[in-house]
């Protein structure tokens, strides 16, 4: 496995590894933690290469000395699309994260009503 490949593919696709382990779904601290002990499981790889949108193979191929990962004018722009469309997702997903949250109050809040409400009703059934 080539970590220096790997590193090197995420910067020429212009991606920080913030970017990429938001995605991935991993902390920033165990992606530097794997790449620095060479530790990375299959399942990590696939989702990186699939964010990077390499084959897995790409990873393990050496680069030879002073040479760089490039990629075609074709493939680099239609990487800053995907990029960016990676941010807009971000953006949708925190979007839809806070509807959520505020559903999630609103079921809350009338939970309690519906609490109330049965308690009343059986505090009626006890007076008469």
């Amino acid at each position: 496995m080539n970590y220096n490949k790997l590193e090197e593919i995420r910067k020429v696709r212009k991606l920080s590894r913030q970017e990429m382990v938001d995605v991935v779904d991993i902390s920033i601290s165990t992606y530097k933690q794997n790449l620095s002990k060479k530790n990375m499981t299959i399942a990590v790889l696939e989702r990186i290469a699939s964010v990077l949108e390499v084959p897995i193979t790409d990873f393990f191929t050496e680069l030879k000395p002073n040479q760089e990962y490039k990629m075609s004018s074709e493939i680099s722009w239609a990487n800053e699309y995907n990029t960016n469309t990676l941010k807009n997702m971000n953006r949708l997903i925190e979007s839809n994260d806070r509807v959520i949250a505020l559903q999630d109050e609103k079921i809350e809040m009338l939970e309690m009503k519906l609490a109330v409400f049965e308690l009343g009703k059986d505090l009626s059934k006890d007076d008469g």
